[in-house]
């Protein structure tokens, strides 16, 4: 389960307290609400982003982006193409270069249990300079 933020925390014990003050007459089930409810926030959490990246540098100019989609989400299983392309135009301008090339990408799901998970990775190359042309 993931770790809640203090400010999250802070808000949700906030939000609990008050809760619990106007709707002192039905406790049993604000109880049980209150818990549903922190627990359903803690395994969606609807402000994380829906999906990991990790990047590797295989050599100077080449890297292995993998990235993973969290389990519960809303929408966003098309979108892993633009963030890898994201990914790799932010490298290309951090390490200065005109342009970059995707040597592999792949997409899929893995069916791990309990729950699947989208999955992309790719290597990209960034690329320095074009060769001279030979007359």
């Amino acid at each position: 389960m993931p770790s809640v933020e203090p400010l999250r925390a802070a808000v949700i014990a906030g939000a609990v307290g008050y809760s619990v003050k106007e709707y002192a007459g039905n406790a049993a089930y604000l109880g049980l609400a209150v818990a549903a409810a922190v627990a359903a926030y803690a395994i969606y959490d609807p402000l994380a982003p829906n999906w990991t990246i990790e990047e590797r540098m295989l050599d100077a100019d080449t890297y292995r982006i993998s990235m993973r989609a969290k389990s519960f989400r809303t929408g966003g299983d098309g979108e892993s193409g633009l963030i890898f392309k994201r990914r790799a135009l932010q490298l290309q301008r951090e390490r200065g270069v005109p342009a970059y090339r995707i040597l592999d990408y792949s997409e899929g799901i893995d069916s791990s249990t309990p729950f699947t998970h989208r999955f992309a990775e790719g290597v990209i190359q960034l690329v320095r300079a074009d060769p001279p042309k030979t007359p």
